[in-house]
Formats: C-alpha cells, sequence, structure tokens
C-alpha cells in the first residue's frame, strides 16, 4: 500500500513539472512562421562532394587547391571579360591578392606590337626653343600624361622629300660635326613629359612622331 501511494505521489509531481513547463514556454516563446512556402528560404547547402554545380557568395579560403577540368574566374559584379584580357592584380586590394579581369598596358596586340599607351601623331618641331645640348638644335615638349618614365620611346620621321612617305631617315640625332647636327631624338624623359629634339642641320623634315608604351603591366 505505501508503495502505491509513493508511485502516485511520483507521477504527479512529474505531470505537474510537464505542465508547468509547457506553460512556461508557450508563456515566454514567439511562435516566427515559416518565411516562404517549402522548398523555400531553406538552409544552404553545405560544400559537398557531389556533381551538381554550387555557388557560394562569400569568400572561401583554402589551404589548397587541385582542379580538374576546366578552370573559369566569373567577376562578382560589372561586364565578363573580353577576348584579350587576363588576370591581373587589381590595385584596390593587393593585401590579400585580389585579381581582376583587364587589359595589359599598350592595348591589345596588333602585328609586332601592341597599341601604344600613347601616341602623340605627327607634329612639327618649331624653330623656336633651342636645346641647351646641341648648339643651333630645336626642342619640343610633349606631355604623355603615363604617369611613369619606366617606357619605350619609338620615333618615326615623316621624309617629305620622298613623295610624303613615312622614313627613319637619320631616326636619331648623328652628330657628324660640332655644328651639323642631322635627325632626331628625345632627352629627359619623365613620368609625364618627353623632350623631341631635332638637330640644328636637319633639312629633311621638321615633322615626327613620337609613340610610347609601358613596360610592364
Amino acid at each position: 500500500m505505501k508503495t502505491n501511494i509513493t508511485q502516485n505521489i511520483k507521477s504527479i509531481i512529474l505531470v505537474l513539472i510537464l505542465v508547468l513547463g509547457v506553460e512556461y514556454i508557450s508563456a515566454y516563446s514567439t511562435w516566427v512562421p515559416p518565411t516562404a512556402p517549402a522548398p523555400g528560404n531553406n538552409t544552404d547547402t553545405p560544400i559537398n562532394v557531389n556533381n551538381v554545380a554550387q555557388t557560394k557568395i562569400g569568400s572561401l579560403t583554402l589551404g589548397g587547391l587541385g582542379i580538374v577540368g576546366d578552370f573559369k574566374f566569373l567577376p562578382v559584379s560589372g561586364a565578363p571579360p573580353t577576348s584579350g584580357q587576363v588576370l591581373m592584380a587589381d590595385d584596390s586590394d593587393l593585401t590579400h591578392g585580389k585579381v581582376k579581369w583587364g587589359t595589359i598596358s599598350g592595348g591589345s596586340m596588333s602585328g609586332f606590337l601592341p597599341t601604344p599607351t600613347y601616341d602623340s601623331g605627327w607634329i612639327t618641331v618649331p624653330n623656336t626653343t633651342n636645346y641647351t645640348g646641341w648648339s643651333g638644335a630645336k626642342e619640343i615638349t610633349l606631355t604623355h600624361n603615363l604617369g611613369t618614365s619606366d617606357t619605350f620611346v619609338y620615333l618615326e620621321m615623316n621624309d617629305r622629300f620622298t613623295d610624303g612617305g613615312i622614313g627613319n631617315f637619320w631616326g636619331g640625332i648623328e652628330d657628324t660635326s660640332a655644328d651639323n647636327q642631322r635627325g632626331f631624338s628625345w632627352a629627359k624623359k619623365t613620368s609625364n613629359t618627353i623632350k623631341i629634339v631635332r638637330g640644328n642641320n636637319e633639312f629633311v623634315t621638321s615633322t615626327v612622331r613620337v609613340r610610347m608604351w609601358k613596360i610592364g603591366f
């Protein structure tokens, strides 16, 4: 008889605990309905080994990476890459090794050399400014605004005495005597300007074209 009473008391206490627990949860919790019809807004699928394509929006850091098949680098925003572009460092975040699709400085390839990053077009070196390096030589200062002096420079003369053709006749100062310089040359190149010099005895033409390429990316 005593055993039955003890068991009944235990059962009553257990029921009371369950009832009080349910009432507590009901009183202090809020029902949150689904945010979208099933299966919308489900928990994101973890990265796994199946053959279904997956996209991860956030960053992913790996200790190593092996690729079997094609490698595709897709830009997060902006236009997709175009023909001739390459992956290069993104100056906005060099610390973390950020890269982007871009075009090599100098433009696209066309023939032997890429398109120059600066082209003066055909210009005339006037007789107004003397160059201090050679007696009687003339100079003109061009502004290229490339932001660097690490460049390759090519000068080309327009030989008007050969039916307007383009030649490289004396395409550099030739000092045959103290005061007998022929041709053109460049001097005092800076990150934004370059000086073009015409010899004091350059009688063929005063017209020259200057093309420049940045060296590197």
